[in-house]
């Protein structure tokens, strides 16, 4: 998605890690709904969506559907709570 000026960038991470490091993900807003969300942070996470209990806006939001995830702006903080 390189160069794609629609593109939004988010920062993710897994919840509780060792690893307190954010990594990047692009994502272009016409398909961005929850679960393309969340299969897109799990294959750059490279984990499964099954382990995942839910995704957090930082500092303190559950994003729980469609919605949540259309409000998300570029450069984001998200982590990813397993279960």
């Amino acid at each position: 998605m390189k160069g794609d000026t629609d593109a939004l960038v988010f920062k993710i991470r897994i919840a509780n890690s060792d690893d307190p490091d954010y990594v990047e993900i692009e994502v272009t807003p016409p398909w961005l709904n929850y679960y393309d969300l969340l299969k897109a942070c799990c294959e750059k996470l490279n984990i499964s969506p099954r382990n995942v209990e839910r995704i957090r806006k930082m500092p303190d939001t559950k994003l729980c559907n469609d919605s949540d995830v259309g409000r998300l702006t570029n450069y984001q903080s998200l982590e990813i709570v397993l279960k």
